[in-house]
């Protein structure tokens, strides 16, 4: 299992424990702006062995930690749920019947390069799958967002190849008829 899994799994097993005052910090998360690499008070202790307490985690993956953390925390939807950020993407588009807003938010999470913008679009985004009960694959996410900055690209591809793939209109009977007469 990789590290991205266990952390994830970690994130879980909070939602269903016991430990009060981790539950309690993980909700207090939600709270203030994340500056990357600056953890809230906390934190730390709660999330000291996939962040700070791995050696072998970058500076950045440790920052895509936090943020699953707190997006996590702010959205704990614990369905099962598949596919990435494009497919999550896709399902929050069908329930808006359109926004390009929505689409031009996307646009900017696939071109984004730096932690913090980064963090921002991508947490505005769970914000809106929020709002719409749209589950997140956030063993995935974190999966990708850990590779995001792959030279070739293939988390932003393989996110837009599910968010805008096509899906054809159900024909009516006229429709068919049509074609069954040519």
């Amino acid at each position: 299992m990789s590290k991205a899994s266990d952390f994830v799994n970690y994130l879980l097993s909070l939602m269903h424990s016991d430990d009060k005052k981790a539950l309690a910090t993980l909700k207090r998360l939600r709270e203030t702006p994340y500056v990357p690499g600056h953890y809230k008070p906390g934190a730390t202790r709660l999330l000291w062995r996939f962040t700070e307490g791995d050696p072998e985690a970058s500076a950045f993956q440790k920052d895509m930690r936090f943020l699953v953390a707190l997006a996590f925390a702010w959205y704990p939807h614990r369905g099962v749920h598949y596919g990435n950020f494009g497919t999550t993407y896709r399902a929050v588009m069908k329930d808006l019947k359109s926004g390009p807003s929505v689409e031009a938010r996307f646009d900017k999470i696939l071109s984004e390069k730096f932690t913090a913008s980064l963090f921002h679009y991508v947490f505005s985004f769970v914000s809106l799958a929020r709002a719409r009960e749209v589950p997140i694959n956030w063993f995935r996410l974190l999966e990708d967002l850990e590779n995001w900055h792959d030279p070739m690209r293939s988390v932003q591809r393989a996110w837009q190849k599910e968010a805008f793939v096509f899906t054809p209109k159900p024909k009516n009977d006229n429709e068919i008829a049509a074609e069954a007469a040519v």
